[in-house]
């Protein structure tokens, strides 16, 4: 909903405790719709690099190429400090967020 109400690239999808980011802003209903190329392909990989530092730096581990991963033992506490990790890199990044809209 962060993302979206600031019209920003980006999204989350997932099965069970499997989550993955995707730095795009077209509705993702199936794998095919994850295609990307060239510079825009390129862009989001970073975006997805900068994010993985930025959370790490925030405390929260998530793979460098956009995977997250949930368990039982994930207490509130550590889902609330996720997601305020991941709405403050979108709202520092915002600019280079609204940029891969125009690549």
């Amino acid at each position: 909903a962060f993302a979206a109400m600031r019209g920003l690239p980006f999204q989350m999808t997932g099965v069970g405790s499997l989550i993955g980011v995707h730095f795009q802003s077209e509705p993702i209903s199936n794998d095919s719709d994850l295609a990307q190329s060239g510079a825009r392909a390129s862009r989001a990989s970073d975006l997805q690099r900068l994010m993985h530092f930025e959370l790490l730096e925030r405390g929260c581990y998530t793979a460098r190429r956009g995977y997250l991963a949930l368990s039982l033992a994930t207490t509130g506490e550590q889902i609330d400090r996720l997601g305020d990790a991941i709405e403050a890199f979108l709202s520092e990044r915002e600019p280079l967020l609204h940029a891969l809209d125009r690549v």
